[in-house]
């Protein structure tokens, strides 16, 4: 059984009855459009320091804001 949606990785699976290959197809798609599915998705692997990380070499070092100071420190708590 092959199934395959928008987003996801392609899945392959191989049954003896065509019964219990439905009831693996339909159990995935629920579980992937319920979002609980992320054994291979790139998001599992990220962390809010690696989101902050990347905010502060990609924004802050082109427009810094206002509060900057302010900023800084409640970006150094997040990433703990």
């Amino acid at each position: 059984m092959r199934i395959r949606m928008k987003g996801f990785p392609e899945k392959n699976v191989t049954f003896e009855r065509k019964t219990d290959a439905k009831r693996w197809a339909q159990h995935s798609k629920v579980a992937m459009r319920e979002a609980c599915y992320f054994r291979t998705l790139k998001a599992k692997r990220h962390t809010v320091a690696d989101l902050v990380d990347r905010y502060v070499k990609d924004y802050l070092t082109v427009a810094p804001p206002a509060n900057g100071a302010n900023a800084q420190w409640q970006l150094a708590w997040w990433q703990e």
